[in-house]
């Protein structure tokens, strides 16, 4: 399949070719190599399209990830792009990250809650509650997001918290 021409176009808000990707994908595991190089491509609109491709992916079978998860924690570290950043915390608890790589997570997932957008921070704080489980560093981190954010944030982020909290 070619990837490149099924998520042409310049429409940042638009997700075309993402499910048709991921379908092809988990039929075929072995050309996600192909969505891997488009996720740091550059190029912004193949960026977005191919996170969300593997976003999608790792919702149905992660397993098909985890031989990228250094890939992906390297890729969280680098992105700035709020599409590609919603999906790579949507996918990082998905992995079976050991407790060296929730470590390295836990920092990136700090700088996140600052982001401009409201679903970035949103999913940043889902991902540190899944990791707050099993890390005390990100079970800290979570307890003082929480405190804070619950006082101060705007009120999608405080249901998100009230959800997480029960």
């Amino acid at each position: 399949m070619d990837f490149r021409a099924l998520f042409s176009g310049s429409d940042m808000r638009s997700p075309k070719g993402a499910a048709e990707a991921a379908d092809f994908v988990l039929k075929n595991p072995t050309t996600i190599t192909q969505l891997m190089t488009l996720v740091e491509s550059g190029n912004k609109v193949f960026q977005m399209r191919s996170s969300d491709a593997l976003e999608k992916i790792s919702a149905a079978e992660p397993e098909i990830l985890m031989p990228y998860t250094d890939n992906f924690i390297a890729f969280a570290k680098r992105a700035t792009q709020k599409e590609v950043r919603w999906h790579i915390v949507q996918i990082l608890p998905r992995l079976k990250l050991n407790k060296k790589q929730i470590e390295v997570i836990v920092p990136i997932l700090q700088n996140y809650l600052s982001d401009r957008s409201k679903i970035v921070v949103a999913f940043t704080i889902d991902a540190l509650f899944q990791f707050s489980k099993n890390n005390e560093k990100a079970k800290d981190l979570f307890k003082h997001v929480a405190e804070t954010l619950a006082e101060t944030s705007s009120p999608a982020i405080k249901a998100r918290l009230r959800k997480l909290r029960t």
